[in-house]
């Protein structure tokens, strides 16, 4: 079995209604899925070249490009279709058929519309005792005062360190 057959095959397996275009001619396998898009001039693909496995959906429409790539953030739109983001190279035919999946399952799905959470308004209010509150009184540090060092008639700000060493002496 040649690796695009295996590659046809796994894909069989969740789509039995896919048609081959072109198979074991050259590095690209065809497969036309009508549940993704029934446009003439429209296929998943495979490329097979020997340093690895691509997989991406051609088509030349546009809108549906533009419509479908908005759907997730894990696909890109190319010169002549859509793919998964950053084009990702697979070794075997087994991680590739599942790419594949994944990428029909991005371009077929809804997108998920972000639901408005509803704004809840909590009303404050101050608890009830029968004693009177007492304020607490908050201790406040005395303002630092600027140390400064006379170098050569200038003033010049002490460096933070040197402050540190200050306090010790």
């Amino acid at each position: 079995m040649s690796l695009q057959e295996s590659l046809l095959a796994g894909l069989k397996k969740s789509y039995p209604e896919c048609t081959v275009k072109k198979i074991d001619k050259d590095n690209f396998l065809d497969i036309h899925i009508p549940s993704i898009s029934n446009a003439k001039a429209t296929h998943f693909f495979f490329n097979t070249p020997k340093s690895g496995i691509k997989v991406g959906f051609y088509c030349r429409d546009e809108d549906f490009v533009k419509k479908t790539v908005k759907k997730s953030k894990k696909l890109e739109s190319y010169s002549q279709g859509i793919r998964l983001t950053n084009n990702p190279v697979f070794e075997t035919p087994e991680l590739a058929v599942k790419a594949a999946l994944t990428l029909v399952e991005l371009m077929t799905k809804e997108k998920v519309k972000k639901e408005a959470k509803p704004k809840v308004k909590v009303a404050k209010s101050t608890p009830k005792t029968s004693s009177p509150q007492t304020k607490s009184k908050e201790v406040g540090l005395p303002p630092i005062p600027k140390v400064t060092e006379e170098v050569n008639r200038e003033v010049h700000p002490l460096s933070f360190w040197q402050r540190i060493l200050n306090l010790f002496r």
